[in-house]
């Protein structure tokens, strides 16, 4: 599968790595039920969760260097995580774990 994002390709989900613009962004707990806070060194602009289609289930505008999301109306599954910092855009795998 490829995903485009700001112009960036993410390569298919077997890579283990998916984008890596910027290694300073920390997500967790993965897999996750509840919450999940992303933690970086520079301002977070946006942060999108997508399925594995690429559709877009949730945006958020952060602004600041730490986020808790909320993903207990998510379906279980493996989703991809955006975050969009003023120095670039990571990809993160997310597996979550909920009763829906």
């Amino acid at each position: 599968y490829i995903f485009k994002q700001d112009g960036l390709n993410v390569p298919g989900l077997g890579e283990e790595e998916l984008n890596t613009v910027n290694e300073n962004i920390k997500m967790f707990p993965n897999p996750a039920s509840e919450l999940v806070t992303i933690q970086t060194t520079a301002d977070m602009i946006s942060v999108m969760v997508l399925d594995l289609t690429g559709k877009e289930v949730a945006t958020f505008a952060p602004g600041n260097k730490e986020f808790t999301m909320n993903v207990e109306n998510l379906r279980s599954g493996v989703y991809l995580v955006a975050v969009r910092t003023e120095e670039g855009t990571t990809f993160r795998r997310l597996s979550v774990t909920t009763q829906k």
